[in-house]
Parts: C-alpha cells; sequence; structure tokens
C-alpha cells in the first residue's frame, strides 16, 4: 500500500506542478498590475505598437469629425508622431497600468472594469486622447480642440485564444499558487511514504525536469514557436510583442523548474548511491 500510494502521489504531484508554474505566473505576473506595467509599457517604443496606438486614437477623431481620406491621414501621421515622443511615452505609462486595474476589476466582478472576454488585451483610450489633444492642436489640425475624449478602449491583442486566456485568468485568480504548493507537497510525501526513498526522489527530479521541458514545448517559450499561448501572437504583430514580453518572466519560471527537478534527481542519485555503500559495508562488517 506504501508503494501505491507512493505511486499515486509522484503522478498527481508531477500533474499540479505541471499546472502550478503556469498558474502560479499567471497570478504574479499577468494578475500583478505593478508587474504587468513593468512588461508591457516598454512596448510603445515599438513601431509596430505605435502604429496600433495611433490608428486606436485616430478612429473614433475621424468618426466623430467626419473627415475624408486625407484628414484622416493627416491625423494618423500627426498621431504616429506624437505617439513616437518621449512625452507620450510618460503618458502611456499609468494608461498601461489604470487599464490594468481596471482589468483585474472586471475578472473579479468589481467595479466597471474592461470586459476582457469581448474586447480582448485593451487600453482604456480616453486618458490618451486628451494627452493628444494638444499635440493635434499644435500641428495645425482644424477643430483638434473640440474633439471629445469619448471612452473605448484600444485592443492590443483578441481572437478566440485570447479569450480563452481570459478564462484561465480568471480561474488562476481564484485558486492561486494551491496547484503549485500542493504538487510539491503531493511529491513530498511521495518521498516519504517510498520504501526506496532515494530512488522515489530521484524519480520525481527527473519528473518535474521533463514536466519543465513540457511545458517549454507546448508554451512555445524561447521564440516564436509553435506553443499553445504563442498561438495567441499571431493574430497581429503587436500580440507578438505582447507575448514575447510576458512570456520572459514564464520561461525563468520554467527554467527554475527544470533547475529544481534536476537538482532533486541529483540529490536522489548521490544519495541512494551513499545509502548503498554504507548498506554494502554493513553486510561485509556483518559477514
Amino acid at each position: 500500500m506504501r508503494g501505491v500510494a507512493s505511486a499515486l502521489l509522484l503522478v498527481v504531484g508531477l500533474v499540479l506542478v505541471g499546472a502550478g508554474v503556469p498558474m502560479a505566473w499567471t497570478e504574479r505576473h499577468v494578475l500583478d498590475t505593478a508587474r504587468w506595467t513593468q512588461a508591457v509599457a516598454p512596448l510603445i517604443d515599438e513601431p509596430e505598437v505605435q502604429r496600433d496606438v495611433a490608428a486606436g486614437l485616430v478612429a473614433p477623431l475621424v468618426e466623430q469629425l467626419d473627415a475624408g481620406d486625407v484628414a484622416e491621414s493627416l491625423l494618423l501621421a500627426v498621431a504616429q508622431d506624437v505617439v513616437a515622443t518621449d512625452g507620450f511615452a510618460r503618458v502611456w505609462r499609468p494608461t498601461v497600468r489604470i487599464s490594468h486595474e481596471h482589468a483585474v476589476e472586471g475578472l473579479r466582478g468589481e467595479g466597471t472594469g474592461l470586459n476582457l472576454a469581448e474586447d480582448g488585451v485593451a487600453l482604456d483610450r480616453t486618458a490618451l486622447v486628451e494627452a493628444l489633444k494638444p499635440r493635434l492642436a499644435e500641428a495645425g489640425v482644424p477643430f483638434a480642440e473640440q474633439i471629445r475624449a469619448g471612452e473605448g478602449t484600444i485592443v492590443l491583442a483578441e481572437g478566440p485564444q485570447v479569450t480563452r486566456a481570459v478564462e484561465v485568468a480568471r480561474f488562476v485568480d481564484r485558486v492561486g499558487d494551491r496547484a503549485l504548493v500542493g504538487g510539491a507537497a503531493a511529491l513530498v510525501l511521495a518521498v516519504l511514504l517510498a520504501r526506496r526513498r532515494f530512488r522515489t526522489l530521484t524519480l520525481a527530479g527527473l519528473g518535474v525536469a521533463a514536466v519543465a521541458g513540457l511545458l517549454w514545448l507546448v508554451l512555445g517559450l524561447g521564440g516564436e514557436g509553435t506553443g499553445l499561448l504563442s498561438e495567441v501572437g499571431r493574430q497581429r504583430g503587436t500580440a507578438v510583442l505582447l507575448w514575447e514580453a510576458l512570456s520572459a518572466s514564464l520561461a525563468q519560471m520554467v527554467v527554475a523548474t527544470a533547475v529544481v527537478g534536476g537538482l532533486g534527481a541529483l540529490v536522489g542519485v548521490v544519495g541512494g548511491s551513499v545509502h548503498r555503500m554504507r548498506e554494502h559495508g554493513r553486510t561485509r562488517r556483518t559477514t
């Protein structure tokens, strides 16, 4: 029974670790406003993001002014120039932070946060439009001061993959780190219950390292890849940059998991060898 219980705990522990690592990353990096802002705010320096943000700003202005193609092109050109400035970057960072706070409120059903299931990964447009208006006036755009900020969002990533990711984020927000903690506890119990603890520790360590390798492949880390979550980045260029910025911390967590597994396996091998040498010495002295 000890052997059966140990084997079951070993399997359950590895499954929970496999699920717990991305869940812990989601809670600590995707749902944490400070870390989200730190990862996403620098993306405004990327031309693809500047282009998408400028287009998102101009779209409601063109509709409101009923502008023609020439006026729309002028607005877009001015917006792109403004978005590329350091002054706009200073406005962008607090907008990212506030939008993330609203998004988390939406996930938790608090306040009037963004409906991410429909909007994808989005930013509040109001603050950015207010920052853009005086720059448009300085550039000589007609009726710039009459433009209302309005409400709405600038979508950075959308599609069914993003919707599924949001659903996962809602689940993770409720569960937290419990899966990873439970997995680690199950592996410790598996080792303690096993008749051959060092061998079980070796198997657990190798299993954890294998789970980390599987996560690396499935999630598509270390490049564009063909992983599950890298499919999010295939929708638009900005989404690729967004995924790369966020997945850097996930890659670090997966590597750390592999290292822990490798160290556990090493301790199991060394400990098992020492134990066998001692047993062999005792046997010789007895005979």
